[in-house]
This record gives structure tokens, C-alpha cells and sequence, in this order.
């Protein structure tokens, strides 16, 4: 194989890899997102019905999505998530974060699936 077939070979599985992180990622963004829901409180269902995962974007510094609640909601999101002291009979403060946490591992465990599905097939 010649030099150039050893770039050409190494940018499609650049390119692959790239594309399969997005997928994953975005994947993992919902997967987040669906545990967030779970938690949410919701009395009208506005809140919850505000969660969003957006489509990965490609920036010098990495791929990135975006997972939170806003629209009809965006004005008490916050207040929602941060107020410790609220009593919630459906759903919990740091409903989002605590998504976060616990499906972390998971969503890294995602990316990297889908990045290797790249590599081997």
C-alpha cells in the first residue's frame, strides 16, 4: 500500500470514528435525557415536556450536544432544579444533574461502543 493509501485509509477512519462518536453521543444525550424526565417534578407537565437533546455540532474543541429543559418552562427550570428545599410529590430537585450522574458510565460506555464499531465493524 502506498503512503497515500495509508492517509487516505487513515482519514476515513478519522472520519468514521468522528461520526460514530456524534452518533453516540447524541445517543447518550437522550439516554440522559429519558432518566432526567423520569425525574422531573411535574405538576401542568410543562417541565417536562421542555427537555431537549440537541444534534451534535462539530466545533474546534470537539463534538457536543446539549441536553436540558427550557421552551414554555425556561423561566423556572432553574428555580426548579436548584430549590433543595421544595417538597415534590412527583419528581425531585437536581433532576437533570443527578441524570447526570447516575447515567454517566453508561453514556460513556455508549460513545465508546459506537467509536469502536468504527474501528472493527
Amino acid at each position: 500500500m502506498s503512503v497515500r493509501g495509508i492517509q487516505n485509509g487513515l482519514t476515513e477512519l478519522h472520519r468514521a470514528m468522528r461520526a460514530k462518536g456524534a452518533q453516540g453521543l447524541f445517543e447518550a444525550g437522550n439516554m440522559i435525557m429519558t432518566d432526567a424526565k423520569r425525574r422531573v417534578p411535574v405538576d401542568l407537565g410543562n417541565l417536562k415536556g421542555s427537555g431537549y437533546v440537541t444534534a451534535p455540532t462539530a466545533t474546534p474543541g470537539g463534538t457536543h450536544v446539549e441536553v436540558g429543559f427550557g421552551g414554555p418552562a425556561a423561566g423556572y427550570a432553574i428555580y426548579v432544579h436548584e430549590d433543595l428545599s421544595a417538597h415534590h410529590p412527583v419528581g425531585e430537585a437536581k433532576y437533570l444533574e443527578n441524570a447526570v450522574e447516575a447515567k454517566a458510565q453508561a453514556a460513556f460506555a455508549h460513545i465508546a461502543k459506537r467509536v469502536e464499531e468504527a474501528l472493527y465493524g
